[in-house]
């Protein structure tokens, strides 16, 4: 099962679909540090592998005025931990498991997801510009 095909299968909002997002990064062994998450955000949703209903703008690169406010919620809510980089917390790890559980699948169900974070942030650290400039135009 897809990410995207889980996420409107348990029927996440924006928030969730960050939690599970930073329980991708944290099952790929990947930290996110907060200049980061908009540009991933961007490329998972323009990649339809998990699509977030933010909106970016785009000076040169994503930022969402609306991603930051659910992101220092999810903070303040002790789910993710503000150090540089961002990570989730135990609590955040736990919603996520609890979720999957209530619908019949475990922490394996994340694994397409964690490769697809780690490949992302692999090739957004080297080509960040050229990796937008290219979704942006096709």
């Amino acid at each position: 099962m897809t990410a995207q095909e889980l996420a409107r299968q348990l029927e996440l909002t924006d928030v969730g679909k960050l939690v599970f997002m930073f329980e991708g990064a944290h099952l790929g062994s990947e930290d996110m540090a907060e200049n980061e998450v908009d540009g991933i955000a961007y490329l998972l949703t323009d990649r339809q592998i998990l699509p977030f209903g933010y909106p970016f703008l785009l000076s040169p690169l994503p930022f969402s005025t609306r991603l930051h406010d659910d992101l220092y919620t999810l903070i303040q809510t002790e789910y993710l931990n503000k150090r540089n980089p961002i990570y989730i917390t135990e609590k955040g790890s736990q919603w996520v498991s609890t979720i999957l559980q209530q619908h019949g699948y475990n922490l394996d169900t994340l694994n397409s997801l964690a490769q697809n974070i780690k490949e992302l942030l692999t090739e957004y650290r080297r080509h960040a510009f050229e990796l937008i400039y290219t979704a942006m135009t096709f």
